[in-house]
């Protein structure tokens, strides 16, 4: 929807902050291109890691915490080029042997 709104915007000619949610591929190139200010990425890649290890650990007997943190980061066009694992800190985990 925010992809819609930049073109709104760039037919009125005003200038507004225009800020979407989806963090998809397009948007990245929007911000990059100077026409869509930021979008939130919740990064599903990362999201799929932590579900899969929620997953097995929960199969594997183990107490899950009420309340898991998944990554969100604001991307704008200082970090719109930067890797993914840079802008939320992520480190792949490790298993004890």
């Amino acid at each position: 929807m925010a992809l819609g709104v930049v073109e709104a915007v760039k037919s009125s000619g005003k200038d507004i902050l225009v800020v979407g949610v989806d963090g998809i591929g397009e948007a990245y190139d929007s911000i990059r291109r100077g026409e869509l200010d930021a979008t939130i990425d919740s990064f599903p890649f990362y999201k799929a890691q932590i579900a899969g290890e929620v997953m097995l650990r929960s199969l594997g007997g183990q107490e899950i915490p009420r309340v898991l943190w998944t990554p969100q980061a604001l991307i704008d066009s200082e970090n719109v080029d930067k890797p993914a694992e840079e802008i939320i800190g992520w480190t792949d985990p490790v298993y004890a042997k």
